[in-house]
């Protein structure tokens, strides 16, 4: 049976690339050498039996199975019986798990219609913990839905600050296109000897972003070849929390890397790093040490205070690492109803349309590929990733 679903996922994808070769339409040269075993129809099948395994099999008084099968259910977009079964345990165990598994938990309910999530989430928020509750009341009010007042002051300022940009709906803002082209600007006047990447996503994490190259001499992004990413995460999360959506905001492109991660695959990857994450000094070597003007310092005056550009600073501030930009060996297939297909998401990471043939393990369409290979080697040569988060004209626009 599930040979005939995977014949027929592969022909679904072949219809949905002509939607995306629409999006962006130059050619991509294939790789016969790049292999990823993983994606072969096989290993493919044989994941998904481990997948529905490890959900049925996860016991409450084992902490390690219960992370793996919470891991699972977003991450490959599992529901049904079994997901069902694992919840209403987890629900009645609530107290007794670890803080990781509660963290967890509450992450997967985020997305999953669940019958009980509203208790439990007005339950988390009352946590002594600033990011457990925060992200149980990020979650609640996303939903404007019935949210126990949440009176809690934090002693830690960035939570506190987090806090205010989820009351004030911050993360629904969106720049206008004289926005991001004045921000455009001001990236090639301050600096033009550097590749950037500008990065255009929705309020609404389930439409693509849209990933531009501006390198030396560009200084619009017309005519500039527009690649397809998913800046959504598994558990589409607020960018403030671990394994949430892409921050908006500026990351330091720091160097080409190959990871060891099965499910990025053996494309050569992109290592960005928020703010505190890294040194000052790879930003501003003139900086001693982090502070909000050498953060405000990389936006244009008139926009360098608006809320929803500064989710990359506090999200690294308060711990946020290994965002990076990536390639996908996951199967389409577990997304197949979902907006994004046949785009995957990851943990918080950019995530390209990554697609490999079920026969060979080689690659049919690779947008990771494209963009790695017009960035240069050099590590000094390239400059920052401005994840913008733009509304529906700017989104047209561009």
């Amino acid at each position: 049976m599930y040979k005939i679903k995977a014949y027929l996922e592969y022909l679904i994808i072949k219809r949905s690339l002509i939607g995306f070769f629409l999006f962006a339409t130059i050619s991509l040269t294939i790789n016969a050498q790049t292999i990823a075993e993983q994606t072969k129809l096989k290993q493919r099948i044989e994941f998904r039996q481990m997948c529905e395994k490890a959900i049925s099999d996860a016991e409450t008084d084992n902490p390690n199975s219960l992370s793996k099968a919470l891991w699972i259910t977003s991450a490959f977009n599992f529901k049904g019986i079994n997901v069902d079964s694992l919840l209403d345990k987890l629900i009645a165990n609530y107290d007794n798990l670890s803080m990781e598994n509660k963290y967890a938990l509450l992450a997967v309910l985020a997305e999953y219609p669940y019958s009980e999530k509203r208790f439990i989430l007005n339950k988390a928020i009352k946590e002594n913990q600033p990011k457990l509750s925060l992200l149980a009341y990020s979650i609640l009010h996303q939903k404007c839905d019935n949210v126990d007042t949440n009176n809690t002051v934090y002693d830690d300022k960035t939570w506190s600050l987090i806090k205010e940009q989820i009351n004030e709906s911050a993360y629904q803002m969106e720049l206008s296109n004289n926005q991001l082209q004045e921000c455009i600007s001001y990236i090639k006047q301050n600096y033009p000897i550097q590749y950037h990447l500008i990065v255009l996503t929705r309020a609404d994490r389930n439409i693509p972003a849209k990933v531009y190259i501006l390198a030396p001499g560009d200084s619009t992004l017309k005519g500039k070849e527009c690649l397809s990413y998913l800046a959504r995460s598994a558990y589409n999360i607020l960018p403030y929390f671990t394994n949430g959506n892409t921050p908006c905001g500026v990351f330091k492109i720091i160097k080409k890397s190959v990871s060891s991660n099965n499910f990025i695959g053996p494309t050569t990857t992109l290592v960005t790093e928020l703010p505190y994450e890294s040194s000052v000094k790879e930003w501003n070597n003139t900086a001693n040490n982090w502070s909000e003007k050498v953060y405000e310092n990389m936006w244009p005056a008139s926009i360098c205070k608006i809320p929803i550009l500064w989710q990359a600073y506090l999200s690294g501030k308060v711990g946020r690492s290994e965002i990076i930009v990536h390639g996908s060996t996951i199967d389409p297939y577990f997304f197949r109803e979902e907006p994004y297909f046949p785009l995957t998401p990851s943990l918080g990471c950019l995530s390209a349309l990554e697609l490999w043939d079920m026969n060979t393990g080689g690659y049919l369409e690779s947008h990771q590929k494209r963009l790695v290979d017009k960035l240069p080697d050099c590590t000094e040569k390239l400059g920052f990733m401005y994840v913008l988060q733009i509304d529906e004209n700017a989104y047209r626009k561009n």
